[in-house]
């Protein structure tokens, strides 16, 4: 395929934009007035974004959401790739070799599927590793959990009501006892629930003593 030069790519969008040929989720076939608007409100704009991929050809009456979804990270395409979408991977640095690897997250809207991973699962996140042989982090789902560093399994987790944690853990000491930290401020997972109903913001969890 020969290269295309931005003079070229701007051609085909010229051409591809011009009356006639835009495909929108509204009626292509509005225009905006020629002279002054006088009317109470805006002018309703007709929307195109070739770049995006967000038209719909003229002639499909099925629904919006086969072709665009509403920021849910890939949930609503969950057959275009098998499952994990997302991992945690130990690597054992002595030897080059992987030490193990296990899904981070889940899809809970899947029912029929298990340990699925969540799209986009560790993105703007992080996670912390404890001189214990533990590993905290946080997922896509809403979910803190802690592994096992030796092995992968899940210890234990928590649900922060919110989807999507961001930021990067951090634990600290105060009066001996060891605290963990993580930042949730995501939408609602429960659409039933009110804002004021879960916490937003920092999360502290207390760790238990380790027993000698």
């Amino acid at each position: 395929m020969p290269h295309l030069d931005d003079a070229a790519i701007n051609s085909l969008y010229f051409y591809l934009m011009r009356e006639g040929r835009g495909h929108s989720i509204s009626d292509s076939n509005n225009k905006v007035p020629d002279g002054p608007v006088v009317d109470s409100g805006g002018v309703e704009v007709p929307a195109f974004a070739p770049r995006k991929n967000v038209g719909y050809p003229d002639d499909y009456t099925g629904p919006k959401a086969i072709y665009i979804e509403s920021n849910n990270w890939g949930e609503a395409l969950s057959d275009a790739l098998t499952p994990a979408w997302s991992w945690i991977v130990a690597y054992d640095l002595n030897k080059g070799t992987i030490k193990w690897k296990v899904p981070l997250g889940n899809v809970d809207s899947i029912s029929s599927k298990k340990n699925t991973g969540s799209p986009n699962g560790s993105l703007r996140k992080g996670m912390v590793v404890t001189a214990t042989g533990l590993v905290f982090a946080t997922a896509a789902d809403g979910r803190v959990y802690a592994y096992d560093a030796d092995n992968g399994n899940i210890l234990w987790k928590s649900d922060l009501g919110r989807t999507n944690p961001g930021g990067i853990p951090a634990m600290y000491e105060a009066n001996g006892k060891q605290y963990l930290v993580v930042c949730s401020t995501g939408r609602l997972k429960d659409k039933t629930k009110k804002e004021e109903d879960v916490p937003r913001g920092y999360i502290v969890y207390a760790l238990p003593e380790k027993k000698n």
